[in-house]
């Protein structure tokens, strides 16, 4: 079977990006022909296909839109946003045309909204397929398809509602995020992402203590409230920061004004996240929202601990006093409390360290890739079986 997979933009590289290069790149060893549709552009991840040899198409950034932007006013920002909209429209009916897939999987709510409707215009026997990984967006009116100002959950909803399928990557999404969109629970497919288990194994026993955090600088990944913990933990832990974002300057302002600027640094990007992992003690996550957290099998895969706050996909990946400490979302003392247990006890932190190893296994990329594959194979028979025989 042939599978395209359509992700929206290529310039800010997360871990659904990293999940869909290697996916693809496992599918197309395994004898599925697989190829990623970029909607808006190239950058930083057709980059990382050219890398890991998967294939892919993306529209190219036209003179016309350049000119139009510079030289016409208002009029023809206008003008190049309509033009804009049109080619990213043709550019994903000309891949679908070409390449002429079985199976058409998008990532991620902008280009279920707005992708999966234009292959369903192109060809509509190909099986659609959405998948939703975390908290769809605050509803926000936007252009819509034919001009219309329609929100993105409204335009993710109709799509929705004619997929043949919808994959999450946790189970608390049927409840939070597919049922509040109105897709029946038959038609959801829990998939968890899947991790490499590296040939190294961290440390967590050696002093003193460094803890890694793994989250571009966004305001829900709790940045400042791991700030304000460790002003308040009083124990001498030093923290790696790796990520990219608006919000790192202020980071840093927020923990020199709380007198330990000394203790955070932001990790220059890229980061080699693999020399982060096996030179660090334990890991934390502050956020105040997850799906299912790549970082976090990355980190249970390298045999740290992990101190996360208890929402999403997060109470799969850590059992409270196992592997890790769970600590409710923006609780400040909750959080410093945890950093303390840890950062004081290094034969805890080894114990726990070792459970994460284990853990990690359940999440390897092997049972993900059956999953996908058995997935479209069984969508496909049922396309296929006329329905007098269902």
């Amino acid at each position: 079977m042939r599978i395209l997979f359509i992700i929206g933009q290529p310039y800010v590289i997360g871990g659904t990006e990293h999940q869909l290069v290697r996916l693809a790149r496992m599918l197309t060893d395994a004898g599925h022909p697989t190829r990623v549709h970029v909607m808006v552009g190239t950058g930083a991840l057709t980059a990382l296909m050219d890398q890991n040899g998967v294939a892919y198409t993306a529209p190219v950034q036209g003179a016309v839109v350049q000119y139009l932007e510079n030289h016409c006013g208002i009029q023809g920002r206008r003008g190049a946003f309509l033009f804009s909209r049109w080619r990213v429209d043709w550019s994903l009916r000309k891949s679908v045309k070409k390449f002429q897939p079985d199976i058409v999987h998008a990532f991620l709510p902008g280009c279920i909204a707005d992708g999966l409707p234009i292959v369903r215009r192109t060809n509509r026997r190909v099986v659609r397929v959405a998948g939703i990984r975390g908290v769809t967006p605050v509803p926000s009116n936007v252009i819509g398809s034919f001009g219309m100002r329609r929100s993105l959950e409204a335009r993710m909803q109709e799509s929705l509602g004619s997929c043949d399928a919808v994959v999450v990557n946790a189970p608390h999404l049927v409840e939070t995020e597919t049922r509040r969109l109105g897709v029946p629970d038959n038609r959801v497919h829990v998939i968890p992402n899947g991790v490499n288990i590296p040939c190294f194994q961290s440390d967590p026993s050696v002093e003193p203590v460094r803890a890694v955090v793994i989250a571009n600088f966004g305001p829900y990944k709790g940045h400042d409230v791991l700030v304000r913990a460790i002003a308040r933990a009083g124990v001498d832990i030093k923290i790696r920061m790796c990520g990219i974002g608006p919000m790192a300057d202020r980071i840093l302002d927020l923990a020199r004004e709380e007198g330990i600027g000394d203790r955070f640094e932001i990790v220059p990007p890229p980061a080699d996240i693999g020399e982060e992992l096996a030179s660090s003690q334990l890991a934390i996550h502050p956020s105040l929202t997850e799906g299912l957290s790549n970082a976090i099998l990355e980190e249970m895969a390298a045999g740290l601990p992990i101190i996360c706050t208890a929402v999403g996909g997060a109470t799969l990946q850590v059992d409270d006093g196992v592997n890790g400490i769970l600590v409710p979302a923006d609780d400040v003392d909750a959080l410093a409390r945890a950093i303390s247990a840890l950062a004081v006890d290094p034969d805890l932190r080894a114990a726990m360290g070792l459970e994460s190893r284990t853990r990690a296994l359940q999440f390897s990329w092997a049972k993900c890739l059956e999953s996908h594959v058995d997935l479209y194979s069984s969508l496909l028979r049922m396309q296929r079986t006329p329905s007098s025989q269902i």
